[in-house]
């Protein structure tokens, strides 16, 4: 079942460590520091770096990576702490070079995957998520992560498809079918759309950014009643209330809502953390794989002026 989802992008280990092979290693003292295992950091000693603010974190693994370059657990860590930070050549660049010394451990490919879709290198990711899936074909984040990929390249189709093998291994996977639902949206199918999300966001798992989706769907559907109860669970009464009725504006709904409450006699603000409109098209979220999407096609025919889907397409974690 796994080899439709990636045919559009051959799967080949070599393929995603070739540009890795002439990278240059970190700086090594005659091997010894590799081979010392006692060396390396304590549970709690990492428990403690990764409750930490993302640049200390990753000095903490770039200190761990130095003394230890050939560890693959060590690299998959900095690699994914070097993306925190925004630095998606370097993490590119550690995980390649893990992956060619370890072609075959899954969490490496999957950093792999992870730091080349985080430089917009979708050809590799898709390969990297397939040769990971190859590993492991039980695992979904592969699927749901490529599902992804597939809805920011507006192959909505394809990505259904990954998000149901993903779904088929694991189907209590809020942000997947988060994911699945907006699929539906930028297609204009908001039915199919509410159905996924609604799924999504009953889950105990469900994040903010789950419901908050599923919240944006119902106010497309002229479901402002339902959209306010689910936009409350996540933020203020008088957030949830403005972004309401701003949804409702820019649909065109003739649509009464209640006075919005105010705090010390001034207008409270739209923030990103809530339903809002005219913003940048939607983004990824739960990782930093942030790609664009483009507005569903039905509701950019509309008048007047349509807000732009702002959802939460994730990889997949």
């Amino acid at each position: 079942m796994s080899k439709p989802i990636f045919t559009k992008f051959a799967t080949s280990v070599a393929a995603i460590s070739f540009a890795a092979a002439c990278a240059t290693s970190p700086a090594q003292s005659n091997g010894t520091a590799a081979a010392d295992q006692a060396g390396k950091p304590s549970a709690e000693e990492i428990a403690i770096a990764e409750r930490a603010d993302p640049l200390t974190r990753a000095n903490f693994w770039n200190t761990q990576y130095n003394k230890f370059p050939t560890d693959p657990d060590i690299a998959a860590s900095f690699s994914e702490s070097l993306r925190q930070i925004g630095s998606d050549k370097r993490a590119a660049e550690v995980a390649n070079l893990a992956a060619v010394s370890h072609p075959h451990n899954y969490d490496v490919l999957l950093e792999v995957a992870r730091a080349e879709q985080g430089q917009g290198n979708l050809v590799a990711a898709v390969r990297a998520y397939g040769a990971a899936a190859e590993l492991k074909p039980n695992e979904a984040t592969p699927y749901a992560a490529v599902g992804a990929i597939y809805d920011q390249n507006n192959d909505h189709d394809a990505a259904q498809n990954a998000y149901r093998e993903a779904l088929l291994r694991d189907p209590a996977r809020p942000a997947t079918l988060s994911n699945f639902g907006l699929s539906y949206a930028l297609q204009g199918n908001l039915d199919k759309a509410e159905e996924k999300l609604k799924q999504a966001s009953s889950l105990p798992t469900a994040t903010a950014q789950v419901r908050q989706n599923y919240a944006l769907v119902l106010g497309l559907l002229g479901k402002f009643d339902e959209a306010r109860e689910i936009a409350k669970i996540d933020a203020p009464d008088y957030i949830a209330e403005k972004n309401i009725e701003f949804l409702a504006q820019m649909i065109g709904k003739n649509v009464q809502l209640e006075k919005i409450a105010q705090q010390s006699g001034r207008d409270v603000p739209l923030t990103e953390d809530a339903i809002v409109a005219e913003l940048p098209a939607a983004a990824p979220t739960e990782t930093v794989e942030s790609e664009l999407m483009e507005e569903p096609k039905t509701l950019a025919q509309r008048s007047p002026k349509r807000p732009v889907l702002r959802g939460t397409l994730s990889d997949g974690q």
